[in-house]
């Protein structure tokens, strides 16, 4: 009867307290706890989480956090619940990564959404959102996280990462989901 939820709040890119958050309910969605933060300060700006439940009632968050002047890489990671979300246990570092985000090529402005007209971009390219986003999902033979990430190539592409269900004795490197994208993007990855 559990149901659990996370999201990214922000606070402006300039504070620092852009964070994860979490709450849970026991009673079926009808009310739920006060939601507090599972991201830890030094890790700045994280974002774009996702929640899966393993098959013992184990509770998996992954989110992203952006490179800083503490932390000169984007990051997947991964947090782990035992009680329910009642709390959750140190961050596990999955992968360093590549961001692959539209606003990369907006040109100066940034922005992430480009279009014509009014909503032109200085680049002149065509797009919308896209960026590097993270997925979990747990089962009998643990925890397993895909997310986006730049490859070599330039391209967006798909990586894959499994441990077991502490999320301990994970693989030492991401596989590639797939091994030529040619000249396509892979993007907003999921996983069930």
């Amino acid at each position: 009867g559990n149901v659990y939820t996370a999201w990214s709040q922000y606070h402006g890119l300039q504070s620092g307290n852009n964070a994860v958050l979490f709450a849970r309910s026991t009673d079926h969605g009808l009310s739920y706890s006060r939601p507090f933060k599972v991201t830890p300060n030094e890790h700045g700006t994280a974002s774009f989480t996702d929640l899966a439940v393993g098959p013992g009632g184990e509770v998996y968050l992954t989110y992203l956090t952006y490179p800083s002047s503490s932390r000169p890489t984007a990051d997947v990671w991964l947090v782990r619940s035992d009680d329910g979300g009642v709390s959750f246990g140190a961050p596990i570092h999955v992968s360093s990564i590549e961001l692959f985000d539209s606003n990369q090529f907006a040109g100066a402005t940034g922005t992430v959404d480009c279009g014509d007209g009014p909503f032109a971009c200085e680049s002149g390219f065509t797009f919308s959102r896209f960026f590097s986003n993270s997925a979990v999902a747990g089962d009998d033979d643990g925890v397993h996280v895909v997310w986006a990430s730049e490859n070599e190539d330039g391209q967006s592409q798909v990586f894959a990462w499994n441990a077991d269900a502490t999320g301990g004795n994970g693989d030492d490197e991401p596989t590639v989901i797939a091994d030529n994208p040619g000249d396509g993007h892979q993007w907003f990855p999921d996983i069930a």
